[in-house]
This record gives C-alpha cells, structure tokens and sequence, in this order.
C-alpha cells in the first residue's frame, strides 16, 4: 500500500513546559521521539521533529535506532529544523553570505544524519527566511552572494554574457531604479562610493594627462559605478535590507535571460491571485495599475507586487544550493557538499513543505504557495528525481492562502510529487495542531481536498511511498486522530467522490465511524453513556463513590489516575 499513515514525535522544549520533567524525558532525543509516544498510536511511521543538528551526537544512536527498525518494526523521517521550534535557523533563499554558507552547512549536516541512521525523508519549510516585506526595516550585512554561494562582487565582474548585460542595465539605470523601488538608502551608498571612486579615477588619469575628455569622463564615470556597485556588494558595511539588493539583480538576471523559474512561478502566482479575486489574470493586473505587457522589476508597481516575482527569486537561490556544480566557470565552495550525492544514495527525498508565516505577513513569506514550489520541485527532478512536495492545509490556511484554488491550479501530474501530507484540524490559526474529530466537517474538507490531489496521481504510483503523518499538539484524542486518517486512506483507494458521501451519509457509515468496534461507534457512545448515567447525583449520595472501577483503583493507588481516564477507552 502505497499510503502509509503516521504521526509526529512531539517536542522536548514544548513538552517540558507543559508536562512533568518525567512524562517529557520521552522527547529527549531521537531514539526516545520515535520508540516513546509513537509506538503506542497504532502506526508504524514517525515523523521525528529534529530540534537541533546535536540530537545526531545522541550516544549509540546508531544501534538504537537499528533496533527501533528491526525489533519494533518502525519506520521514520526528519522534519528539519524550523523557527517554529525555537531558536535561528537559517533558510536556502537566504543571500547574505554568512547565512547561504551557515544554511547549506547545516542542512549537509542534516542529510547526513538522517542517512547515517536510514531515515525515510528530509523534509524542510520551503521559505522561512525574512520577508521581503521586512527587510528594510532591519540592518544587514552588505557581503551578498549569488545563487550559488560564491561572492556577487565575483560574479558582477565575470564574463557570464547575461551578468555582464546585468551590469550594463545597472550601470545605466541604478541611479533612477533604486530610488524609484524604494532604496534610497542604496542609492545613497553607492553614491558615496561612487564618487569616492570617481574622484580616484580622475586623479590617476590627471597624473598622466592635462585634460580629460567629454569621451574619457563617461568612461570614467562608468567605471566609477561598475566599482562602486562591486564594492558595495562585497563590505562589512550594515545597511537597511541589503537582501532587497540582490534580489533586485538575480531577478533582473533571471528577466534576461529567461530563466524558466521566472516566468512560470510568476504566471501560476498571478492566476493564482486573479482566481482569488475571481477576475482573469490581464484584467486582475490592469485592476492592480499592473501593465501586463511590462512585467519587469523596473516597473515599480509590479516590483512593489513583491508576492508577483519574489518566490522566483527564492526558488532559484533553493535550486543553486542543489546544483553548485553547475555554477558557470566553477568557483561555488559548495561542490564537496554536494546534497544529491548523500539523497541519491539513500534514496532518501527531500520534501518541501508549505512554510509557516505570522500574523500580518500571512501571504507574505519568500515562497509560501505550493503552486509556486512546484515548479522548483518539477525543475529539480528533471535532472535528479529525488525532490517532492509536503502539503499542510493549516499552514495554507493560517497563511491566508486557498486550498482549493491551488489544487485546482496545480498541473495534472502534481500530485505525484506531493510525497507528504500534513494532517490535522484545518485550523485558520497555526500552530494548532488539533486532532479530527471522526464524521466531522473537518475530516470531510480534509478528504475533500486529498481526494482531488489523488486525481491528479497523489498515491498512484506504486513505486513510491505516500505518508499522511499527523502532527500532534498533545496526547489528547491522537487516537481518533490516526483512525480518522486511516478512514480517509480507505476512501481514497476507492476514490469514493467526497460530495457522495456527504450526499449520501447512509451508505457510508465507515466514514462517519459508526461501524462495529471504531473509536466513535454506536457501541463505544453508549458504553460512555452508560457509565456516566449517575454524573449529576456524583457528590451527593451517602454512600463511597466508585468512580474508576476495580482495574482503576489500582491505578489511582498508584497515583496513574489520569492515564487511566486516557487510556482505558483505547
């Protein structure tokens, strides 16, 4: 069976605050996350929630999670590490050089450890990185890169012909571009330096002539912002939103040469907005002041549209950490740290998945819409088919983006590539992780829109492996959880269509969990019932309540009387 249903480990640093140091120790640790909790849910995968690179220094973690795979029979894959469980962690569309290398580093890191103890998958929030909405409000090192690690100064300088086309557009229009897009702070920089080096330039060409020419002082001039625009790119210097910078110029670079990524990621983004708004695309941008015909980073309206053509530039700088190889001329410090020779060995894929975003930036991260990380993931694959995609409706949802707008948009093969689902309560508020209540509302959309990504090959191919993992909030209800998960699964081999079901309730009853021994059957209900007949008399009669049973005295004796109340219905 292709589907294979789990639930995450849970959180040492959440759980510690919130439990006993004895009922937390079970998080402390990769062995622990998949052998404690898991185990006892019924599944036979468990997504471990890796809280820092050191939990792979756990001693004997090799032997340990070899016996989890061969005595316990349970297998597991890594969510990397996120902001969402604390602590700074750098992302793969970052461009500030310390934060490329400290991001490749420590993801290379990750591959490894996952592969050294045969985890299934790597999976990594697509873009968690600062918005580019925010950017200028920060101070940030000017020291940039290009989408392949290697220092941009080094790269405006090279020979590459599309770079050097790059670097006649800035020469000619920085001035008039970067005070148009909102950085005047760059403008006032790079005028400093410009004249600085201009007043240079001048001087040398002074010691060896008596005057300069009309001709001779456009060279000059020239020259003078080439080098200041190098300079720039390359000082300790802080400045205000620096990365605005050199996602400016890789997308200008992309724009010219006809990056692939660029205009497929920006067209699928604006269909998918014009949809929202349910307008056609010419007509939403027109309605925007957009000029359909001028979708260029010159064009200050489009370029203010930051959602429009940021998640281009994000993608791209994500592929470059994939293929340092092929950075032209070579020079990329990143070749024998190479990602896809550790993945392919093992097999292991690496997941994207639909990233969190915060309240007032919902929609707002550098690449937060699966349909634009498709068409990363679908780039990726065509040379090395190891890159799939993770859905989760509560991150879309909290991120104020549609599901069904993007299922509906996304291509026919899509749904192959989505190698992961996160699932839970599609709560519009993250991160809730609420269990689904079996026969909800919930559980129907859920399988609503699953149901359409199987449509388009989600769990169609035999010879991969499809998980539905849910990731748990608490040890409430994980139960009904993963039984309504594997009532979802069941449905989706049969391709039952989902408004049948709710059409027809009476000919599903399996859906709403009222068959025969399920945790939300007729029979459990009135056993609950039954039992808790006399709760409004509790407290007032004479005689000793008897509250837990022959079974439960002994666990109240011994001071487990809560997990009984959690466990005696399992």
């Amino acid at each position: 069976m292709p589907y294979i249903v789990g639930i995450s480990s849970g959180i040492f640093s959440i759980a510690k605050q919130t439990q006993e140091r004895e009922g937390a120790i079970q998080y402390a640790g990769i062995a622990r996350k998949v052998s404690g909790f898991p185990i006892m849910q019924g599944v036979t995968f468990a997504q471990i929630d890796l809280e820092s690179i050191a939990e792979f220094m756990e001693p004997g973690l090799v032997e340990s999670m070899k016996r989890v795979r061969e005595q316990l029979g349970l297998s597991y894959g890594f969510h990397s590490e996120s902001a969402s469980f604390g602590g700074e962690f750098p992302y793969l569309d970052e461009s500030i050089e310390d934060d490329y290398r400290r991001a490749h580093e420590r993801v290379f890191r990750i591959l490894q450890g996952a592969a050294n103890i045969e985890a299934e998958y790597v999976l990594l929030h697509s873009s968690e990185s600062t918005s580019f909405l925010l950017l200028g409000k920060d101070l940030q090192p000017t020291r940039l890169v290009d989408i392949w690690g290697r220092p941009m100064r080094d790269w405006l300088k090279s020979d590459e012909e599309y770079v050097k086309e790059l670097m006649d557009w800035l020469v000619e229009n920085y001035q008039k571009y970067i005070e148009q897009l909102g950085l005047p702070h760059l403008s006032a920089t790079v005028s400093s330096i410009f004249s600085r080096k201009y007043e240079k330039l001048r001087f040398d060409k002074l010691k060896t002539q008596a005057d300069i020419t009309s001709e001779e002082e456009e060279k000059i001039t020239e020259e003078a912002i080439r080098e200041g625009l190098v300079e720039y790119v390359s000082s300790n210097d802080q400045e205000y939103g620096t990365e605005r910078f050199a996602y400016f110029v890789v997308a200008k670079w992309m724009e010219l040469r006809g990056d692939p990524l660029w205009k497929k990621i920006i067209d699928i983004t604006i269909k998918y907005f014009a949809k929202l708004d349910n307008k056609e695309p010419r007509e939403w941008l027109i309605n925007r002041g957009i000029n359909p015909d001028e979708l260029v980073v010159e064009n200050s309206r489009f370029y203010n549209d930051f959602r429009l053509w940021v998640p281009a530039v994000s993608a791209r700088y994500i592929w470059g950490h994939f293929f340092p190889e092929k950075a032209p001329g070579g020079g990329s410090r990143y070749e024998n740290m190479d990602f896809k020779k550790i993945i392919k060995e093992k097999k292991m894929p690496f997941i994207l998945e639909t990233p969190m975003s915060g309240t007032g930036i919902e929609e707002w991260t550098r690449m937060p819409n699966p349909l634009q990380m498709y068409y990363l993931v679908k780039e990726v694959n065509q040379e090395f088919p190891y890159m799939g995609l993770a859905i989760d409706l509560e991150h879309m949802i909290a991120g104020n983006i549609n599901p069904d707008i993007v299922v509906d948009l996304l291509p026919e093969d899509a749904g192959k590539l989505v190698r992961v689902i996160h699932t839970g309560y599609p709560s519009p508020i993250m991160p809730a992780h609420i269990h689904i209540p079996i026969g909800s509302e919930q559980m129907w959309y859920l399988y609503y829109i699953y149901y359409k990504l199987r449509k388009k090959g989600f769990g169609k191919d035999g010879n991969m492996k499809y998980w539905l993992v849910f990731e748990r909030g608490g040890p409430e209800e994980v139960r009904q959880s993963i039984e309504a998960i594997k009532i979802i699964v069941a449905f989706l081999e049969k391709e039952t269509d989902p408004f049948d079901i709710k059409k027809h309730p009476e000919k599903y009853k399996q859906f709403y969990g009222v068959d025969f021994g399920q945790l939300a059957s007729i029979e459990r209900q009135q056993a609950i019932i039954r039992e808790y007949s006399d709760e409004p008399l509790k407290g007032l009669l004479q005689v000793p309540e008897e509250e837990h049973g022959i079974l439960g005295r002994a666990a109240v004796e011994k001071g487990k009387a809560e997990e009984w109340k959690k466990e005696k219905y399992r």
